[in-house]
């Protein structure tokens, strides 16, 4: 389960806060252990207030998902970003155009005070609605995040909301009408898809002018594919670039679509490649002797880069705890590009 949480970027906090009154709040069977702390957070005030432990936490901002620790203290703010984490991650913010850029992405910032005019927002669906199997049709979006009314923009389609549903959304100018905004969605698949009141679903962006081309000038099937691949998750990309060299347009789109609709069955990281214990994988090693090698000694540069691969694998599943009478050492390789990759020596076994 996950749980959304606006935060504040405050370049002038040196930690990162996650407010006590929010972490209570959460669902007990998502909740880390809480560590207990020794610190006392100072306020603008000069005040002194305890901070009530640490947790660590993964969150998600934008496409990518990030493990960082948080002090839990009593403050006004849902949560507050602050520098360790700005630093650490190589942020960059646009503080003139409403943005911030992590890992070459742009995410969008709103602003809370009332003498500052946000220039971008989130829009979200304005009423529950069942989009038919290939089909496509017209609701109406909400903008929030407390955008004026009456604006003319951009509006995009969120990417998380495209990852998770697979459900289009077409890119295009518009006017706000008392906030709302009319939207085109795209259901590619074979089966009807029922989207919730207040979903997210794209980010409208202020424009100062929207130039409108002359009428004869007309949109190519080559443009229309270029567009629609902007549409495709960041990591799927390469994939379709190489897959659609010798494609016509026509099925340059269906994989398109297809890649969409199946892109929760690509792995994002090394962290979400998964398991399944429908099938059990056996060796059947019949009479033969047990081969048990004694692990080989491991230079101390490498040794701690050696326990963390140990410690990743454990986590994530991939390697468990065990007694056996068969054993092959670890051999930590470096290859050409100066990285380290863990293996095993099972030569002994192939023998």
């Amino acid at each position: 389960m996950s749980n959304y949480v606006p935060m504040l970027i405050d370049t002038g906090a040196n930690i990162t806060i996650l407010s006590k009154q929010i972490f209570d709040d959460w669902n007990p069977s998502c909740k880390p252990e809480i560590e207990p702390v020794k610190m006392n957070m100072l306020t603008a005030t000069g005040e002194k207030s305890p901070f009530h432990g640490k947790v660590k936490l993964n969150i998600q901002i934008g496409r990518c998902s990030y493990e960082h620790e948080f002090l839990l203290a009593e403050i006004k703010d849902n949560g507050i970003l602050g520098m360790d984490f700005l630093t650490k991650n190589k942020c960059d913010l646009m503080l003139g155009k409403g943005y911030m850029m992590l890992y070459k992405e742009r995410i969008p910032c709103f602003s809370n005070y009332g003498d500052t005019q946000n220039t971008c927002c989130r829009v979200s669906l304005n009423n529950n609605v069942i989009i038919p199997p290939e089909s496509e049709m017209m609701v109406s979006g909400k903008t929030i995040d407390g955008i004026p009314m009456n604006l003319s923009g951009i509006v995009e389609p969120d990417k998380n909301f495209i990852e998770k549903t697979g459900i289009l959304i077409a890119k295009a100018a518009v006017n706000l009408n008392n906030g709302l905004i009319p939207m085109r969605l795209i259901n590619v698949s074979e089966k009807p898809y029922k989207l919730y009141e207040n979903t997210v679903i794209a980010n409208f962006e202020v424009i100062d002018k929207i130039e409108i081309p002359s009428r004869n000038v007309r949109t190519s099937k080559t443009q229309k594919v270029l567009e629609s691949v902007d549409q495709l998750p960041e990591l799927l990309k390469n994939l379709y670039d190489e897959s659609s060299k010798e494609l016509s347009n026509e099925q340059q789109v269906k994989l398109r679509d297809l890649l969409i609709k199946h892109n929760n069955v690509f792995s994002k990281t090394s962290q979400d490649i998964g398991n399944t214990s429908i099938v059990e994988h056996t060796i059947d090693t019949g009479d033969a002797k047990p081969i048990k090698l004694r692990p080989y000694r491991i230079p101390l540069s490498k040794k701690l880069d050696a326990e963390e691969e140990i410690r990743k694998m454990a986590e994530i599943g991939i390697i468990e705890p065990s007694s056996s009478a068969w054993c092959a050492p670890i051999v930590m390789v470096t290859k050409k590009d100066g990285s380290i990759r863990f293996c095993c020596d099972f030569r002994k076994n192939y023998t």
